[in-house]
Parts: structure tokens; C-alpha cells; sequence
């Protein structure tokens, strides 16, 4: 092994010292000498078998070249491939050799001039060694844009201006091991911080879960993707609607946490979820290939409800991948919850999967059975993917345990003899990603798919591969941070094409995973990087208790999230949440409050609920304007205590949304998504945030209204216009000289899709206000509780903002009490 470094450097014990400023300096080369070489990486960055060599073959068309912010494009020096370390997630090199392993520890950046720099590294073999070199270009060039979807980058020069007299830190350390396991692991360990203690996951979780309201559409029982960050709707809503194989996944999480939670919201989540895999619109026979029964990837509205259609009509149907996804959580699902129907349908799709092998195991990326558009030049049925046969295992194991088929666990035992590698390379192959490029998504199935197969054989060869696949994984985690990007111990599974880049979601994806490791190993290193993993995304997490996909950085500034959340992110880091949580189960609630005071009286008085106590009155409700008119000793103005729903009822939005609905099906989907044509151009960038110039007041909207008095101490009231069903359930009590007016629940039913909001605002008030907090409303003589994280004030009005709890745009359900004290 032979160092060399560039005369123009003076070092000294790792510091360098610039004595004469050239274009490319030579900051290190190590040369080792050459002997047959098995596996060599840098860690999340470049993986290879058979050749060292930063030359790849990635396929990589438009669009998916623009997933990014920020570029720094690969140059050439003396003929050599020379690219930026900026892609790299965990600093070191590893080559294996059948006698020895080789580790290359290296600083990924330096500091110099109060600037963060990243080194290129270049690979080359010739007659006699493997040459690694790290270089100092003084000019080098960069792509970047403000947006991270879509839209165009801008190339420019960066000019460092590197000077005779600068110094700066930059070190490589060697090291030989018997195994590049061993390597991965002494790094980590020696990196890895002791977790500090895990506190109020119980509150992610629920904040997390109140952020799926905003996707959940209650009239068809689904969960759409993309909902924006900062106001209401959802990107691409009008060309798709729902994933179903995030609806399995959903189905199948839901189901566990109903085990403990006994959460009403969850349980009903479940049981409509459900109801897509028997819908015989969401699912197909094949046509081409393969036998049995295919779910439909993705589904969008017509006038009749959900349909489901195959990624942009391009004509790949049943990724066989996906519907061993699908199959596996429905598998899961019908474990814990019996259901016969569906079973028999689960069992059809098995038989796809089974009908779909190669002879050499694994499953093909994609097969082809309509369309004539091909959304990528690949044939994407001559490409293996590594992940789906993982997932294709996962489903056919458990799947013999169910079905008692010994064929089903033949076939899987086939995929793992497939994947059986000790120096693995997943090259899955994803649909947003380049064909042919290293990534690590795959290497969490194939991790779990080989977990299960020792849990059904208790082979030992099947938990080693477990193993060996489970430190690929972590080789791609980011052991670093910057001054101003925060990187450390988040894991991003992707080499070069959406890099660089915090993955949140893949993040809290493999917690449980580590957790699932830490059973089979008495390594504690699996519990604390469980525990590291989630800590790291936890500032990731939005205001509204959602989680992006993706945070990236712009050059020489700050991590940007993009701007819309996405619901199986958000999913993922409850189910992480839920691993940490006291499992004993939640007692069930009682039933909701019941009084009984026989100094209340309530009486309806056409669209009046008069409320006495001790034939005194002290309340009304008038239920034709769905407003409080009067509380005892409160001064209210004309509007009392009401609600606005601001946005859908306008003119113009009214004929928007009637256009949108006559548009509605399978061609009129691409007809309605014209308008997001835009995006290529400039991005997708989320709709201007627009301000509420005015409280548009329910009651000008009511078409319908009725009251039920239940009891002398609680009634309902309910209302309708053409967009909203609103229910008050109001309870009254009494406490020493106060009297307490619950109105609990207050619920809000979205009767519609396509709908505009501008702003929800429940309650309003109309009464001069004192003091305003998170909890807590003080009015003279009168105090208000509730959830009130938000408040606009407006035109001597007060609302409470409830414009971020719900889909309000796409048959949204909403659930809220307050208590009025007077």
C-alpha cells in the first residue's frame, strides 16, 4: 500500500497547508496492490462486484433527472471520473478480498475559509493496483433549483479562490479487517452516539394520526398521498387519488395498534380500508401474464366512486413486487381478523405471484398487460427486482403458514436462494429512481424476507444473510453533519440520482426493522440505532404532525423540506412511534357524558333550542343559522358563537367544482391534471397561501336544519347545505354557581370532492375577548376550552383556525368539543 500526496501541500499530522494554489490538487492517493477483489463500496454512495470503477450504467430518464435542489456535477481530471463527495452517507471504502477487507476511513468534507467543502474522489484500476485518489478542484460546477420536483436547473461555476497560506483538516486512517461486516460495524459503533431517552412518542403518535384526517376522505374510505403543508388540497389530487398498496400497509398498522389503542377513529379507518380489496373495480385479471387476480396500483374518482388504473396508463401492470406488498399486509390483516372473502382474493394474487417466478427465483420489475404509452424507454420486464422479490418471499412464507400449501414456501425458498448474496447490491430498479443503480429500499424487504425465512425453517444460513443485508443498510446512513445541514443518522437508500438528500420516511422505516434485528442478536447496537433513528427525524416532523419523503439541501445554505407531506411517511413514523409505546391495552372510554339534573330543561321552539335551569333561561341555539344567540350574563353580538366555511360556496368555485365532477373518469383524470402541466416547468411548488378577507358564516348556506332533545341535559342539532352535514351534540351541567355547555362533539361531514376552502373557523365569536391561549378562551363573565392552537381575528370576530385539521377538500370528516363555562 502506497500513499502519495501533491507537493503544493504542506502536512503536518492531518493539517494541510496550501504552498502553492493550482486548478486540482492532489489531496491524497492511495494505491493498493492488486489481487482478485470480491466487493467494494463507499458507503451510500457507489457499490460494485466487478469492477472499480465510478463508471456506471444507470439509466436515468426525464423526469427523474430532476429530483434534486442541489447538483455537483462529476469532472475529469488526467482522464479520470472524478466525483464530489457530497454523496456520500457513511464516509469509508471498503475492499474485499478473499484473505483480507481493507477500510478507508475519510473526512467527507473540509472546513476552509469559514466554508464547508466537499473533496472529489476517483477510482481506477490498472496492471497492478487499485488507485484511490481525493482531489481539491479549485473551480468546479453545480446544478441547482429551488425546487426539488420537476422544473429546470441552473448551471453554475463555483470559484473557491483558494490561496498560498490556506490551512485546513483532512484525514484517511486504514484499516484491515477479516470482513467487511466487521468494518461497517467498528464504524458505527465507534460513531454512533449512546440514544438519550426516548420522551413523548405517545404525543407523535397522536399528532401524528391527527394529521391523516387531513388526507382521509370518509366518503370513499381512502387516504390520499400529497397533502400540501400550508393550506388545504393535495398535489396531483385531480390524476390520482389513493395508493393501494399504502392502503394495505395502512390496513394492516391500523389493525395492529387496534390490539391496544381501541381507538374509535382507527377502528373505523380499518373497516372502511377494508372494503378495497373486495371492490372488484380495484383489481384485475391479467391479461398478458400470469394467472390468478391483480390489484390495480393507484385509483382516481369518477362519478361512480374509486377506479383503479396501472401508473399513468403506461400499460405495467401487476408489479409483481406490489402485489406481493399488498398481499402480505392483507395477510397480516385477515391473521388477526378473520374474513373468508377476502381470503379466497388474497389467495387469487398468491397465485400470480407464484405464476410469475423465474427459474431463478426472483420476480421481474414490472410486466407489461395494456397501453400503448411506455412512461420509461425500459423494458421494465427484462430488469430483476430485488425488493419485490423480498417483498414476493415475505408474502409467500406467511402465506404458507395460512393457506397450509408447502408449494407457497417452496417458492420462497427459491426467491432466497436468489437473493442469497454475502456481498450484497440491491439494484431494484424503483419507478423514480435510475435502473441499475445501488440503492438500500430493497435490502429492508430482502432483511425481513430472510428473518421469516428462518423464523419458518430455522435455518442458520437465512439469519447470517439477514445479517449480512442488515449492515449493507446501515452502510447508508449518514454519520456526518455539516454546519448547516443536519444529516447525521438519518438513512437515505438512494446513491446518486435524489442525492443529496434527508430521507425522514425511509428513516422511520427501518426502526422497526432494527428493533425486529435486536431479537435475533444480543448486539445492543440494533436497539440504539432503533432509538438514534427515530430521534434523528423527529425536527422533520411538520407543524401539523405530518412528515415529509424528502428534506434537501440547498448549496452552501439550509435543509428545505418539500412542500407537501406524504401520508405513508406520516403513517410510518406512527407505526415507529407505536414500537416504543406501553402496549398494555386502553381501557375502553365510557359512553359520552351523561347528566342528570333535574334543574335543566331544554325545549325546542321551531328552529330555537331554549336551554332553562331552574326555569330560568340560559342559553339558545338557533339551529336555522347555526349560531349560540344567547348565554346568560355573556354579551355576544349579532353573531353570537357560529362557524364559517369559507372557500367552496362561491360562484366560482361552485362551477368549478361542477366542471370537475361532468370531467371525472379514466381520460378526464389527464384532462383535470392539464393544470399541473406547469410543474415541469417551474416546479412543483406549492398554491399561493390565500388569506381570508372575510368569515363567510354557515348559516347563509343551510339548506336543512332539525333538533333532538335527547334528555332534559343533552340534545342534538343537526344541519345540512350542499357541501357540509354538521352535528352539535349539546350537554349541559352544572358545577357550584357555574354552568358548564358542552358541545361535544362538534362534527363536520364533507359531502363532496373538488371542493375550494379558503378557511375553516370553529367556533367564531362574536363577544369582546380578554385573554387568548392555546387552551383556553376568557370572555367577560365566560370562559371557553378546547383546542385552540390557532386564532384569526377579523372585523371584531374571532375564529379558531381549523383549516389544517381536516381534508375540508375531498370528502374530509371532522371532530372537535369545546366546553362553555358561564
Amino acid at each position: 500500500m502506497v500513499d502519495k500526496e501533491d507537493e503544493c501541500f504542506l502536512i503536518k499530522s492531518d493539517i494541510y497547508t496550501i504552498s502553492k494554489a493550482n486548478d486540482v490538487m492532489l489531496l491524497k492517493q492511495i494505491s493498493i496492490k492488486k489481487k482478485p477483489l470480491s466487493y467494494s463500496f463507499i458507503g451510500g454512495m457507489w457499490y460494485s462486484n466487478d469492477r472499480f470503477s465510478l463508471e456506471n450504467d444507470i439509466s436515468l430518464p426525464y423526469p427523474f433527472t430532476t429530483y434534486y435542489t442541489t447538483k455537483i456535477i462529476d469532472e475529469t481530471f488526467d482522464g479520470k471520473l472524478c466525483r464530489s463527495l457530497i454523496y456520500v452517507k457513511m464516509p469509508l471504502l471498503i475492499l474485499q478480498f478473499e484473505d483480507e477487507c481493507i477500510c478507508i476511513e475519510f473526512d467527507p468534507f473540509i472546513k476552509l475559509n469559514d466554508k464547508e467543502i466537499f473533496p472529489f474522489i476517483s477510482l481506477v484500476e490498472n496492471d497492478d493496483n487499485y488507485i484511490i485518489s481525493f482531489y481539491l478542484f479549485n473551480n468546479y460546477c453545480i446544478k441547482e433549483k429551488k425546487s426539488a420536483w420537476l422544473g429546470f436547473g441552473k448551471k453554475r461555476e463555483i470559484n473557491l479562490d483558494l490561496q498560498a497560506g490556506n490551512t485546513f483538516r483532512f484525514s484517511i486512517k486504514t484499516t484491515k479487517y477479516e470482513d467487511w461486516t466487521d468494518a461497517v460495524k467498528s464504524f458505527i459503533s465507534h460513531k454512533l452516539p449512546e440514544p438519550s431517552k426516548l420522551q413523548n412518542v405517545e404525543n407523535t403518535f397522536k399528532k401524528g394520526k391527527q394529521a391523516l384526517w387531513r388526507s382521509y376522505d370518509a366518503l370513499t374510505g381512502s387516504f390520499l398521498q400529497l397533502p400540501w403543508k400550508h393550506q388545504p388540497g393535495f398535489t396531483f389530487q385531480n390524476s390520482s387519488h389513493s395508493l393501494l398498496s399504502y392502503e394495505a400497509v395502512r390496513l394492516d398498522y391500523f389493525s395492529q395498534w387496534n390490539q391496544t389503542q381501541n381507538d374509535k377513529d382507527i377502528i373505523e379507518w380499518t373497516e372502511k380500508l377494508k372494503k378495497h380489496f373486495t371492490n372488484p373495480h380495484l383489481s384485475r385479471i391479467p391479461s398478458k401474464q400470469g394467472d390468478g387476480l391483480i390489484w390495480y396500483n393507484m385509483t382516481y374518482l369518477n362519478k361512480e366512486g374509486l377506479r383503479g388504473f396501472f401508473y399513468m396508463d403506461c400499460g405495467y401492470a401487476g408489479y409483481p413486487g406490489g402485489q406481493a406488498t399488498i398481499s402480505y399486509h392483507l395477510l397480516n390483516y385477515i391473521k388477526r381478523n378473520p374474513d373468508d372473502a377476502l381470503k379466497k382474493r388474497i389467495q387469487q394474487t398468491l397465485n400470480y405471484i407464484i405464476s410469475t417466478q423465474k427459474n431463478d427465483g426472483s420476480w421481474p420489475m414490472a410486466i407489461r398487460h395494456e397501453g400503448i404509452i411506455r412512461f420509461r424507454p425500459e423494458k421494465l420486464e427484462e430488469y430483476t427486482t430485488f425488493g419485490g422479490s423480498g417483498e414476493a418471499v415475505r408474502a409467500l412464507f406467511l402465506a404458507a403458514e395460512i393457506y397450509k400449501n408447502p408449494d407457497y414456501q417452496k417458492a420462497a425458498e427459491q426467491g432466497l436462494s436468489f437473493l442469497n448474496n454475502s456481498y450484497p447490491i440491491c439494484l431494484h430498479g424503483l419507478r423514480d429512481i435510475g435502473i441499475n443503480e445501488p440503492e438500500a429500499f430493497s435490502a429492508v424487504s430482502i432483511i425481513h424476507a430472510f428473518l421469516d425465512g428462518y423464523d419458518h425453517t430455522k435455518k442458520d444460513e437465512y439469519l447470517q444473510q439477514a445479517f449480512n443485508y442488515a449492515w449493507y443498510l446501515a452502510s447508508w446512513m449518514y454519520t456526518f453533519d455539516t454546519k448547516q445541514w443536519k444529516f447525521a443518522y438519518t438513512i437515505h437508500p438512494i446513491s446518486y440520482s435524489i442525492t443529496p438528500r434527508v430521507s425522514p420516511y425511509e428513516t422511520v422505516w427501518v426502526v422497526s426493522l432494527f428493533l425486529r434485528l435486536k431479537k435475533y442478536s444480543k448486539d445492543k447496537i440494533w436497539n440504539d440505532l432503533a432509538k438514534i433513528c427515530y430521534q434523528s427525524v423527529l425536527p422533520f416532523i411538520s407543524h401539523t404532525g405530518g412528515m415529509s419523503e424528502g428534506v434537501f439541501p440547498m448549496y452552501n445554505s439550509t435543509l428545505e423540506s418539500i412542500p407537501m407531506e406524504q401520508t405513508f411517511a406520516t403513517v410510518e413514523l406512527m407505526n415507529a412511534s407505536y414500537q416504543f409505546m406501553d402496549k398494555k391495552r386502553k381501557k375502553e372510554k365510557g359512553k359520552t357524558k351523561q347528566f342528570n339534573n333535574e334543574l335543566f330543561n331544554m325545549k325546542k321552539d321551531k328552529h330555537f333550542l331554549h336551554i332553562h335551569y331552574d326555569d330560568e333561561l340560559v342559553c339558545s341555539f338557533d339551529s336555522s343559522r347555526g349560531q349560540i344567540t344567547f348565554l346568560k350574563k355573556v354579551k355576544l353580538g349579532e353573531h353570537g358563537i357560529s362557524l364559517s366555511l369559507n372557500g367552496p360556496y362561491t360562484f366560482y368555485n361552485k362551477l368549478k367544482q361542477k366542471i370537475m365532477m361532468r370531467l371525472r373518469g379514466s381520460i378526464g383524470k389527464y384532462v383535470l391534471g392539464v393544470k399541473d402541466v406547469k410543474y415541469v416547468f417551474t416546479g412543483v411548488k406549492a398554491p399561493k397561501i390565500r388569506k381570508t378577507k372575510y368569515f363567510d358564516f354557515f348559516f347563509n348556506h343551510i339548506k336543512s336544519h332539525s333538533i333532538h332533545c335527547i334528555s332534559n341535559t343533552t340534545a342534538t342539532i343537526n344541519m345540512k347545505s350542499k357541501y357540509h352535514k354538521i352535528t352539535f351534540t349539546i350537554h349541559v351541567n352544572s358545577l357550584k354557581d357555574k354552568i358548564i355547555l358542552s358541545i361535544d362533539p362538534i362534527e363536520i361531514s364533507v359531502l363532496d370532492h373538488g371542493l375550494a376552502c379558503t378557511g375553516i373557523y370553529v367556533p367564531l365569536i362574536d363577544a369582546p375577548l380578554t385573554i387568548v391561549d392555546e387552551h383556553t378562551i376568557h370572555l367577560k363573565d365566560c370562559v371557553i376550552t378546547g383546542d385552540f392552537s390557532s386564532v384569526e381575528s377579523k372585523n371584531g370576530l374571532v375564529g379558531i383556525d381549523r383549516t389544517l385539521q381536516c381534508n375540508w377538500t375531498h370528502g374530509g370528516s371532522f371532530s372537535t368539543k369545546i366546553d362553555i363555562i358561564f
